[in-house]
């Protein structure tokens, strides 16, 4: 499917958005979509319109009938909403940045997570190398003031500025995707800086990654063995989505195995693979709930 830039209306994900937008989406669809909807939200004609941009985008709902045709809401917008419909827990906003990776509407995101691998860079460099790749990939390039603003947006929804700043809520550039910690930006230099490391990710949301990528690990039954090495390069898998290396992306999946006895890791070196249980990817994602559900109830 061919990338799609902008739509966003520039705002970031803004908090509670996602929940108002699929709070009027289960009340009735046609209002999401109608002249009432910017009322019915409380916001603006153009934050409706993000609003529904991003529930799309993250995989929450569905469009039908062409660019104004109804929303529907989807299977993972269901499940967020029975399970997370505050969108407080860290596994829903990892299930929605891994959509985004993989969401050929947000081309933006496609390019920066799987195909932008600099770990230090400066805004303008960035939107410089989107523009080279568009040019070089794709047969026409949006111009360049709607990849400035999808840059800036991307950007916006995560970065972490250091050192930490007051913000005030009434600027709305407080994004859900920041707490993933996958970047920082330094005002001081203008550098944005992607985390090293190992990610603090939910082993439920590696599986989710995975089966969402790819199509043999998914199933009802068995397993299937998954070269590590492929899992970290490829596209839209956990190595991009994730941000981290084939190394770095085992630590991860060793901690998954000593907690979950559905991981396995077999092989040494770059022979090493995880055998993965075929399962659909929201099933990942309902063990996660469960896995919180079952925390709590412990807890009280």
């Amino acid at each position: 499917m061919r990338w799609s830039f902008g739509g966003h209306e520039t705002f970031v994900i803004r908090e509670g958005w996602l929940h108002k937008g699929l709070s009027l989406l289960l009340d009735g669809p046609d209002t999401l979509v109608g002249p009432d909807a910017a009322d019915a939200l409380g916001v603006g004609q153009n934050m409706a319109k993000s609003i529904r941009y991003w529930l799309v985008v993250t995989g929450l709902a569905e469009r039908h009938g062409g660019k104004r045709g109804p929303l529907d809401i989807t299977a993972l917008g269901k499940l967020i909403w029975d399970k997370d419909p505050y969108f407080l827990a860290q596994g829903t906003w990892w299930a929605i940045h891994i959509q985004l990776v993989n969401q050929p509407r947000a081309g933006a995101w496609c390019w920066f997570f799987n195909h932008f691998g600099q770990p230090r860079f400066e805004r303008a460099v960035c939107i410089e190398r989107l523009h080279q790749y568009l040019q070089l990939h794709r047969n026409k390039a949006p111009s360049r003031n709607t990849l400035e603003r999808d840059m800036s947006c991307l950007l916006r929804c995560y970065a972490t500025t250091v050192p930490p700043k007051r913000e005030d809520p009434e600027d709305g550039n407080d994004c859900g995707l920041r707490e993933l910690c996958l970047l920082y930006h330094f005002p001081g230099t203008g550098v944005y800086q992607r985390t090293a490391g190992t990610k603090n990710v939910p082993a439920e949301l590696i599986g989710y990654n995975i089966a969402l990528t790819r199509l043999e690990a998914q199933g009802t039954e068995g397993t299937v063995d998954l070269a590590i090495e492929a899992l970290a390069r490829e596209p839209g898998g956990p190595g991009a989505a994730l941000q981290v290396n084939a190394e770095k992306l085992y630590e991860l999946l060793q901690e998954a195995e000593r907690t979950h006895s559905d991981y396995k890791i077999a092989g040494l070196g770059a022979e090493r693979v995880l055998r993965f249980p075929r399962r659909a990817p929201l099933d990942w994602l309902q063990s996660y709930y469960a896995g919180l559900e079952g925390a709590h109830a412990d807890a009280a």
